[in-house]
């Protein structure tokens, strides 16, 4: 079952973003739908892990590498960018260590006040400060990253054994 996607904002010109904040707002959906079905914590931070390995940790990567090409890395919504990707790999590891249900939902907040830092300030910024055309050019460049392209055997979301 999935469940529907709201973008807080929608840019045309930074679909990629958009596409990977969908998958990023579905996995706090699949937390929270765990937490809620009463899924033993491991299995839900088993996937917590996945998700950092197979989406989280390239999509940073790449979006700090496109994104410093905008605006410096002393720029204060750059910093905020790195401090909220760092908090978001510290609390993966974290409940990957010691799983609980209260873990899984304050990474699910940490991520979800990240998406809507990005949608509010940071794309905001960065559309204000570059063309339609730098900013097709910036989508097609994270394009390459766009989504998960493996799936997470252990769906607890929908089966709830």
């Amino acid at each position: 079952m999935q469940k529907e996607i709201k973008h807080i904002y929608s840019f045309q010109q930074l679909s990629s973003l958009n596409n990977q904040h969908d998958e990023d707002l579905m996995f706090i959906w699949k937390l929270r739908q765990g937490i809620q079905d009463k899924i033993h914590p491991v299995r839900i931070c088993l996937y917590a892990e996945w998700f950092w390995q197979t989406h989280f940790q390239d999509h940073f990567l790449k979006e700090e590498q496109e994104l410093l090409q905008v605006l410096p890395a002393d720029h204060p919504m750059m910093q905020k960018m790195f401090d909220e990707h760092e908090a978001i790999q510290r609390k993966i590891k974290a409940v990957t260590e010691v799983a609980s249900f209260e873990g899984i939902e304050r990474l699910a907040r940490i991520v979800e006040c990240y998406l809507r830092f990005e949608e509010d300030f940071l794309f905001q910024l960065i559309k204000s400060l570059l063309t339609a055309k730098r900013l097709l050019a910036l989508n097609e460049l994270l394009q390459a990253n766009a989504s998960c392209q493996e799936n997470w055997k252990d769906e607890f979301w929908i089966n709830k054994n």
